[in-house]
């Protein structure tokens, strides 16, 4: 993971609010909404699950910041 900080601004909407965790608690997190998912009877309920678990890992995909040596030439 960065040790380098990456500033983010971000604009919320009434209703909303924004998380900040480590990409592997995001990862986790998104497992256990799959588990979820499985656990369901109905299914709509476990389309609800997946859409979150879903929507966890895409952001934390876009969000995920490697340095490499290229980025301290």
């Amino acid at each position: 993971m960065s040790k380098l900080k990456k500033k983010h601004i971000v604009k919320l909407m009434p209703g909303e609010s924004a998380v900040v965790m480590t990409y592997d608690t995001l990862m986790y997190l998104a497992q256990t909404c799959d588990i979820l998912a499985e656990q369901q009877d109905n299914t709509t309920d476990a389309g609800a699950w997946r859409d979150v678990a879903d929507t966890i890992r895409v952001q934390a995909e876009e969000n995920y910041h490697e340095v490499t040596e290229e980025d301290w030439a």
